[in-house]
């Protein structure tokens, strides 16, 4: 059994940048490599939840949260869909799954760590979007690539106007009453 790992705390350093801090004394790494020499012990497929946590914060602090529970993560995903109405036109400045996509949920997966290639899946903290990231060498931070998805049916039907209050339909025709009414531009 891999050794236990003593407290990891994720935090930003005075100058904005991701930290964590080690045990009781609060042993401050910057990078992975730092992180590895003060808790050789994490790099232990047993602590490969704690690795990707650490790895996910130094590399983009606050921006991904890696998911851990991907069954929790499909049910909120699903939930936030059910909220949405893709018949609903898109709005600039709002953020809605509908008009990305849902992934396949069999594909999100908890973190792994195995033959020093470090997985896990994150999800961006702003549009809610999953990402696959990855690194085969620890000290190296992981890529991000956003996970494929299919996009949401829309209703069919033409689309509602952006203002309700607004009709878009095109104007009639002029009324033409008897052939002299009628000028021929070109004459």
């Amino acid at each position: 059994m891999a050794d236990d790992i003593p407290e990891i705390v994720r935090g930003l350093g005075d100058g904005g940048e991701p930290l964590v801090m080690v045990g009781e004394r609060g042993e401050e790494a910057r990078d992975m490599g730092q992180l590895l020499r003060l808790v050789p012990s994490l790099a232990a497929s047993a602590h490969a939840g704690a690795l990707a946590r650490a790895a996910n914060h130094l590399a983009h602090a606050n921006t991904y949260d890696v998911i851990e529970d991907p069954e929790a993560f499909a049910a909120e995903y699903k939930a936030r869909l059910a909220r949405e109405d893709p018949a609903a036109p898109w709005q600039e400045g709002v953020i809605r799954l509908c008009d990305h996509g849902v992934p396949d949920f069999a594909a999100v997966a908890p973190p792994a760590f195995a033959r020093g290639r470090l997985r896990f899946c994150a999800v961006d903290r702003f549009l809610g979007l999953p990402y696959l990231a990855e690194t085969a060498e620890l000290a190296v931070p992981p890529t991000y690539t956003p996970m494929p998805l299919t996009p949401v049916p829309r209703p069919e039907g033409p689309p509602p106007p952006m203002d309700p209050g607004l009709d878009t339909s095109p104007a009639p025709p002029p009324e033409i009453r008897n052939v002299a009414d009628f000028q021929d531009p070109g004459a």
